[in-house]
This record gives C-alpha cells, sequence and structure tokens, in this order.
C-alpha cells in the first residue's frame, strides 16, 4: 500500500522479485529495476513517515541523516541520463498532438521535471 501511494506501483510485483520475496529482497529489486527518481520519492516518503510516526531513533546520527539526503539529492538529479520510458509512447490518432506531447515530456524529462512530464502523460492518454 505504501509504494503505491507513493508511486502507483506495486512492491509485490514479480519484477522486484528477482532476488527473493522477502521485504529487503524487494526493495532491493525495486531499487534496481525502477528509475533513480523514483527510488528518490519513495526513500523520501520513507524517510517523512519514519519521522511522523517518530520511528527515527533520537540519537540517529545527524551527519548519517545527511548522508541520507545527499544520496536522495544525487538519484533526483540525473538529468543526464536518458529516460527509456519516453520512447515507449506510440501515435495517436491525432499525430500532431502525439507529437507536440512527446516533445513537452522529453523536454520535461531533460530538465529533470519529471512530475511535469507525468503530467503531460495523463492530459494526452
Amino acid at each position: 500500500m505504501f509504494f503505491e501511494e507513493h508511486t502507483g506501483l506495486h512492491i509485490d510485483d514479480q519484477r522486484y522479485r528477482g532476488s527473493g520475496t522477502s521485504k529487503a529482497n524487494r526493495m532491493r529489486g525495486f531499487w534496481t529495476v525502477e528509475p533513480d527518481h523514483v527510488v528518490a520519492r519513495v526513500l523520501l516518503a520513507m524517510i517523512a513517515h519514519a519521522t511522523e510516526y517518530e520511528c527515527v531513533p533520537a540519537d540517529m546520527d545527524d551527519a548519517l541523516f545527511a548522508d541520507v539526503h545527499r544520496i536522495i539529492a544525487r538519484l533526483n538529479q540525473n538529468p543526464s541520463s536518458p529516460v527509456p520510458e519516453v520512447d515507449a509512447f506510440t501515435a495517436s490518432v491525432n499525430e500532431l498532438d502525439f507529437e507536440a506531447a512527446a516533445k513537452h515530456i522529453r523536454t520535461a524529462i531533460e530538465q529533470n521535471e519529471p512530475a511535469t512530464a507525468w503530467i503531460a502523460c495523463t492530459c494526452f492518454r
């Protein structure tokens, strides 16, 4: 439920079970399969959840916490890597609408704005 709420993905999906079905192995599978920005989104949500429900130890090392946030920031800023999902779009009935949408989506992804690309995807379905 947590992964679905924050990513729309099901952590129990077969594609995350390459190393086994335990929670840790499914999480490792998720990290391997999903793009960096999706992994970063989940990690931020996990931190927020742990903070909200006071699951973070009171004596948590601030340096470690800062390292975690630097890793998440690095996962979020990888605009130079190609996003294979963009090429998965197929043309709709109106070829001009598709071309405009594809151009807008690719630009948003290249500018590291996945949310903008997602909105464009949902508008042109």
